[in-house]
């Protein structure tokens, strides 16, 4: 049965198994941009008045004008299935204009470009000549992300809080494999990440970096089992979003594997990225409309390949273990006997005289009878955290910004309820046509990007309503204070006191040690840095005879 009434919600319906949110868009457009051969790849998100609009531009070789008109056809495609293409099936494009009220494509070749609108699915016009800022490269602009859903398009304004992170990973997915690629992402307009793959280990490096933040020294690890190679990095732990597995380019996830390798490392939260190679295999890239691989014909072998990479490593980390463990003990001497239950406080730690530095990284001090090691970081770190905190409970210095926030009725009856908090903590807001202006904020985070602090209030709402923070008097006790201040403003204090921090391998004189002993002494909290690691540690019982 062929109704023409039915027919469109069919198509509608059908194209949600390729595209099911704005992040879904994104990587379609910027995969097809990187088959295209770009080397650099501009995206662009914008959200306002309920409406998500998406532009994908590249330098990649461009489309013929005769091809123009049927991009976005279904199941017409320009790929080769031989080479190693993220698609072929002719489905993403047409799926996404199905989706979307409008989309305008410009594509140049040889310095002339030409370009195409559509309605829907529908060409409005024959392709007609434009200007085109490059010698090739195709742009691709999404008009009202869900504009032809409207039950679909409703959660959006969820959605696009966490787009940003959704749209890291996806970056990353698509460059750790294709060195030299450049992908940038503006956000309202607001440059959020330029990633590009340096090529090797230092180029994974660099991206976990740039796109998540990571600074955590990796290490190199490779394997080959006949025609499986395995590239990649292994690291320390870190959250469960860095662990990934990539196939000939594309995404591997396999749970058996996922879990060979957690048993394998003895944690569930260490930090992999490997690159696995193989001959492409045509069913391998028919598995999923998003390109992911989740049964690869060369599971046995490759499990074998990923079980070396991992016991390599952990054999390498074990044995380093057990050389230390094997030095010939001389046991302890007689002036010293084990502290495992000293006691430290703050009184204890002011009694304290200094007796050394230690490969400029920790400083030793005797606490009455007991030997105790200080980390010179994590000292100064909370010495500095509480100083912020002190300066930023009191402080109503604020500056002039403006940002919207995008809020559904709940959200705008909580601006209401919990106005006096909010500007208690020097956010200021107001509504304007549907959203709510924040007009100026706290200056400790003047310079942070406007979806850190939109994400930044939303979750102080959310704090006050479910009664995770309560309302505290200004003028009150600067501790006290601390446990309501909102979550955005502990993050910035934290990082800003990590980064002045004294650095391990700074060589401290005396004076500097028992300065920095004395201030430690004074805190309220001197027995965890800013992000709760112990800064001292009981030693050896110090026993004079």
């Amino acid at each position: 049965m062929d109704h023409g009434k039915i027919r469109p919600v069919s198509h509608t319906v059908r194209s949600g198994v390729v595209v099911v949110d704005g992040t879904d868009v994104v990587r379609e457009l910027l995969e097809n941009s990187i088959d295209s051969g770009a080397s650099h790849v501009a995206i662009s998100v914008a959200f306002e008045n309920g409406c998500l609009d998406i532009e994908v531009a590249d330098n990649g070789t461009g489309v013929d004008p005769q091809d123009l008109a049927a991009m976005g056809r279904r199941h017409w495609t320009s790929k080769d299935l031989k080479e190693s293409k993220f698609g072929f099936r002719g489905e993403s494009l047409h799926a996404i204009m199905g989706l979307c009220t409008r989309t305008e494509i410009v594509s140049c070749r040889s310095g002339c470009a030409w370009k195409m609108h559509y309605i829907g699915t529908t060409a409005r016009e024959k392709p007609r000549q434009c200007a085109f800022d490059g010698a090739t490269g195709t742009s691709v602009r999404v008009v009202d992300v869900f504009g032809r859903v409207p039950v679909r398009k409703e959660q959006l304004a969820v959605e696009w809080r966490e787009m940003t992170a959704k749209l890291s990973r996806t970056a990353f997915s698509v460059l750790v494999a294709r060195p030299g690629v450049t992908v940038t992402l503006e956000r309202n307009g607001v440059r959020v990440f330029s990633a590009i793959n340096q090529g090797g280990v230092a180029g994974i490096v660099g991206l976990l970096e740039e796109l998540f933040g990571l600074r955590d020294v990796v290490e190199p690890v490779e394997a080959r089992f006949e025609d499986v190679d395995v590239t990649g990095v292994l690291g320390a732990d870190v959250a469960k979003k860095c662990q990934f597995l990539f196939l000939n380019g594309r995404p591997l996830e396999n749970r058996s594997l996922q879990r060979t390798i957690s048993l394998q490392l003895g944690r569930q939260s260490a930090l992999y990225v490997f690159d696995i190679r193989t001959p492409l295999q045509e069913s391998d890239l028919l598995q999923s409309p998003s390109k992911r691989v989740f049964s690869p014909v060369l599971f046995d072998k490759i499990k074998a390949v990923l079980e070396e990479v991992v016991r390599r490593w952990t054999d390498k980390d074990r044995a380093g273990r057990v050389q230390k463990k094997a030095r010939r003990s001389v046991g302890l001497s007689h002036f010293f006997s084990p502290a495992t239950s000293v006691v430290l406080d703050g009184p204890s730690i002011g009694r304290s005289r200094v007796v050394a530095q230690v490969e400029s990284k920790f400083v030793l001090v005797r606490i009455d009878d007991v030997l105790v090691a200080l980390d010179q970081h994590a000292c100064d770190e909370r010495v500095r955290v509480e100083a912020l905190y002190r300066r930023w409970t009191a402080s109503t210095h604020t500056v002039a910004v403006h940002i919207e926030i995008p809020v559904d009725a709940g959200e705008r009856e909580r601006f209401a309820r919990f106005s006096a908090e909010l500007s208690r903590w020097g956010i200021k807001w107001r509504q304007e046509n549907g959203l709510v202006v924040v007009r100026e904020i706290l200056a400790l985070v003047a310079e942070k990007d406007a979806l850190f602090v939109q994400t930044g209030v939303l979750r102080f709402l959310d704090d006050l309503a479910s009664k995770r923070k309560r309302a505290s008097a200004s003028g009150g006790d600067w501790w006290v204070a601390t446990a309501e201040m909102p979550e955005m403003y502990h993050e910035t204090i934290r990082s800003q006191a990590c980064r002045e921090a004294i650095r391990f391998g700074r060589t401290l004189d005396h004076d500097s040690q028992c300065r920095l002993v004395s201030d430690l002494a004074r805190c309220k909290d001197p027995l965890h840095c800013a992000h709760g690691r112990p800064t001292c540690v009981p030693l050896i019982r110090w026993l004079d005879r």
